[in-house]
């Protein structure tokens, strides 16, 4: 395990996690996931297999498997596109269930995450796009230090209505400013 908070854990996500994995969160898969993510409705599970092949031999990312007190994988966090020589990657976030969102569990495993960026992997930059729907993701995003940068207007078709695609990041001096309190 990586970390432990109030009986949840964060390890990293592994190939033979793939029953679970697929189990907990994509049989059937939320369709507010969908809809906040932009993500496909199904995914078999040789197609789930694949992905967590596929990652687990990609050194430009990291992939944790977010598990609740039970042991059972709710989500997952993600850092991946990353690039060594500008210092800077993506970032995404994934809680399958409802019941475990608006709980506080999105903002410790995000928290995690800019703790493995900035000091293990010493990066400088960590950016994200959220949907400008999304705005439960985005007020968390902003809560852990993350800064819109732009806006990419009616990127995306919500329905019949066109959306923005938000910009985020958080570059490693507003981390350590949060880290040691400065303003």
């Amino acid at each position: 395990m990586f970390t432990r908070k109030d009986g949840f854990a964060i390890r990293p996500l592994k190939a033979d996690d793939l029953e679970m994995y697929y189990e907990e969160g994509f049989h059937p898969l939320d369709p507010a996931i969908v809809y906040f993510t932009g993500g496909t409705a199904d995914f078999s599970k040789e197609e789930i297999r694949a992905y967590l092949n596929k990652i687990s031999q990609d050194s430009s990312r990291f992939d944790f498997a977010i598990l609740n007190p039970q042991g059972r994988i709710i989500g997952e966090v993600v850092i991946n596109e990353i690039d060594q020589e500008v210092r800077q990657a993506n970032f995404r976030i994934l809680l399958f269930s409802k019941a475990y969102r608006h709980r506080g569990i999105g903002s410790w495993a995000t928290n995690f995450a800019l703790d493995f960026a900035f000091q293990e992997l010493n990066l400088h930059r960590l950016s994200l796009e959220v949907f400008s729907y999304n705005q439960a993701a985005q007020a968390m995003y902003r809560k852990v230090g993350f800064k819109e940068e732009g806006r990419l207007r009616h990127a995306i078709l919500d329905g019949e209505n066109y959306a923005d695609l938000i910009l985020m990041a958080i570059l490693e001096e507003d981390y350590h400013q949060l880290r040691t309190g400065g303003c």
